[in-house]
This record gives C-alpha cells, sequence and structure tokens, in this order.
C-alpha cells in the first residue's frame, strides 16, 4: 500500500475554456428567447389592458346615448378604471400609458360606419406635440392623439417597432403604425341640417333632397355659418379644412362655394366658383377678390370644392364629382398684406356661400383639421 495520499486532479485550463465556450453558446441562444418570453407577456398583458379600456369605452356609451366619451379625463375620472389596467409594461413611468383618439371625441356612435378599422386606443405619450392652434377650443389634453406621431411604438413586430392598439369595435391587434387614424371630421353634415348653420345675408337657406339650398333674396351674398356647438369640442381650432359638394342651379351669379374665418355678419375669406367662365377665385369680404385660378366647372352640375386655413396660407381646390380628387391645390392665396391684403381675418368659422338672387345646393359638408 501506497505511504502517501493521491492528490484530487483538477481540471484543465482546456477543460475550464470548452465548458465556459459551452456555456456562453448556451447563454447566446437562451437569452433571446428569454427576451422575446418576456417581450411577449408584456405584450399579453397590454392586450388585455386596451381590451379591457376599449369594453369600458363601450358601456360608457351605451348609458350615454350611444355618444364616445370626450377626451378630457377620460382614463382618469370617465371611466372609473382601475390604475393597473392604465400602465403600459413597457412604458411604467407613465401612470397613463395609452392614448384616446381625438377624432372620435363626443362623437356619435352611429356616425362611424367602420368600427372594425377605426382606431381607438393605441400606445401613447403622454402629452401631443400637436400644436394647440390646430385643436378645436385649443387645449390640448394628457393621453389624446391628435397626430400619428403621439403613438408611441414601443412593442416589437417581426423584429421592428410596432404598438398595440384597440379598435371601436373593442378587438386589439399589435401593428407596424397607427392603423384607422385618418382624421374623422370634426363638423359633420351629409345631407342638410339647418340647425348646424347661421344664415346671413338676403339669400334664404332650406334643407330638402338631401342637400341645402340657397336661393331667393337679390343683391347680397348669402351666406351659412357653420355653429360654433355644432363641432367637436365646441369650437373651431385656428387652422382646418372645409369641404362640401357645391351646385349652381341655372347659372353661376358672381359667386358659389365654400369659406374660412367667417364673422357672425358673414365676412370672411373664400373660395368661389364666378360668373367668369371656367374662374375660382378667392375673396377677402373686406371686400377685396384675391387670386384666380382657371377650373372648369358648369351650372347644374356638382362639384367638390375644397378649401384650407393653413399657417399662412389659403388653399383651395375644386374637381367634378365623381372623378378623383387632384394631388395639387388649384390656387393658393397668402394671408399676408400683399397682394390683395389678406390680413383681415385671423380666425372664424367655416360657411358655405352663394349669391342672393340664384339657387346653389350643397351636400356632403365637413371640416377636418388640416
Amino acid at each position: 500500500m501506497s505511504d502517501y495520499s493521491r492528490k484530487p486532479k483538477g481540471f484543465t485550463l482546456i477543460e475550464l475554456l470548452v465548458v465556459i465556450a459551452i456555456i456562453a453558446i448556451l447563454a447566446a441562444i437562451l437569452f433571446p428567447v428569454f427576451a422575446k418570453a418576456r417581450e411577449k407577456a408584456r405584450q399579453t398583458k397590454c392586450l388585455s389592458n386596451q381590451r379591457q379600456i376599449a369594453l369600458a369605452v363601450t358601456l360608457w356609451s351605451q348609458d350615454n346615448s350611444e355618444m364616445l366619451p370626450a377626451a378630457s379625463g377620460l382614463f382618469t375620472s370617465t371611466l372609473s378604471l382601475s390604475p393597473a389596467v392604465c400602465i403600459c409594461p413597457d412604458a411604467t413611468t407613465q401612470s397613463v400609458g395609452y392614448d384616446y383618439n381625438f377624432n372620435l371625441s363626443n362623437v356619435a356612435m352611429g356616425l362611424i360606419s367602420n368600427a372594425e378599422s377605426t382606431l381607438l386606443i393605441g400606445d401613447g405619450v403622454l402629452t401631443s406635440t400637436e400644436p394647440a392652434t390646430l385643436v378645436p377650443g385649443g387645449v390640448i389634453f394628457n393621453n389624446t392623439a391628435y397626430i400619428n406621431s403621439d403613438f408611441s411604438m414601443r412593442h416589437v413586430l417581426n423584429g421592428s417597432a410596432g404598438m398595440i392598439q384597440s379598435y371601436l369595435d373593442s378587438h386589439v391587434a399589435l401593428v407596424g403604425t397607427p392603423d384607422g387614424f385618418s382624421p374623422n371630421p370634426i363638423f359633420s353634415d351629409a345631407t342638410g341640417n339647418v340647425s348646424l348653420y347661421t344664415p346671413q345675408g338676403a339669400g334664404t337657406w332650406a334643407a330638402g333632397g338631401g342637400f341645402l339650398t340657397s336661393s331667393g333674396g337679390s343683391g347680397d351674398p348669402s351666406d351659412d355659418v357653420f355653429n360654433a356647438a355644432a363641432f367637436v369640442g365646441g369650437a373651431a381650432p385656428q387652422y382646418y379644412t372645409v369641404i362640401a359638394e357645391v351646385n349652381a342651379i341655372g347659372s353661376i351669379n358672381d359667386r358659389a362655394g365654400i369659406g374660412v374665418y367667417t364673422q357672425a355678419n358673414g365676412k370672411g375669406f373664400k373660395f368661389l366658383m364666378t360668373n367668369t367662365a371656367n374662374t375660382v377665385k378667392f375673396l377677402n369680404d373686406a371686400i377685396v377678390w384675391g387670386n384666380t385660378a382657371t377650373a372648369t366647372f358648369s351650372a347644374g352640375n356638382w362639384y367638390w370644392m375644397k378649401m384650407q386655413a393653413a399657417p399662412g396660407m389659403l388653399n383651395g381646390k375644386i374637381w367634378a364629382e365623381g372623378t378623383t380628387e387632384p394631388a395639387n391645390w388649384t390656387a393658393s392665396e397668402p394671408l399676408a398684406a400683399a397682394p390683395y391684403n389678406f390680413t383681415t381675418y385671423t380666425s372664424g368659422y367655416p360657411c358655405l356661400t352663394g349669391r342672393a338672387g340664384q339657387t346653389v345646393e350643397f351636400k356632403n359638408v365637413s371640416v377636418t383639421t388640416p
């Protein structure tokens, strides 16, 4: 028997390096799997949160004459939500991690025909970067989306940035870009509702046949000014776009079209078909005619007219019913002293405008933010 003890043999350096390399390979394989599993768990929680919020909105609407709730205080007071439901697992520093689609604020459910494709709630930021001048009422509400960049692409979809959103029919999805967020009108009148307007001038306004009609009177313009109360938010923003279909019956006697920045007396800035053949003009009711442009139109036919009040500029376009909207504006007018002094008005409401003594019809009237 040996008179000395055998010392246990340790790992060699090569063996240790091999073990370390194996561990590193396993870690490289498993860590992304763990990360994906954690992200999937956060997505599942976020999907559940938004589904609960969407259902809460639906139930609230059913209890409130089928009206969608206002943006102000939606998450903190209107819906009486559990605080935990409002926290997105990928944005835990925000007490409310979701944004409400402002285009739906105070809108009747019955006006929305495509609930399954209309964005309701989405991953979002606390405060919008949208200027208050572009928002009806001039107030930015927290956790409210006014533009696409108010949504947060904080989840992962097929290796790229994505967001979770709920739709008006309460289903929820992970998407690559905000889906169904095209602006809904902040004012809408498809078939002619006289209660939405206040008539000014010499003409008479009436509804019938699915449209509004200006007729009668003599000499002065006939304007129908949009009522403040008819707007989502109860007021028009500083910058907006008005669109309507217009049909001058019989003849175009000086003017038929739409306007912006209209005052209580009916005066403002107008974009008009005129009695000069195939000529549209801007008008400052102060009174100065502005820029003109050539456009093909004739009495007795329907035409879409679109006018935008944008920072420093008025834009207008016209195209025949049943044809494609042109990509470019037909005419533009600087909101400047030169050349035609379009500085008289800086805010106000849209209007429909005709000429007393002629008949002009209007339908499919709406207003959106730019």
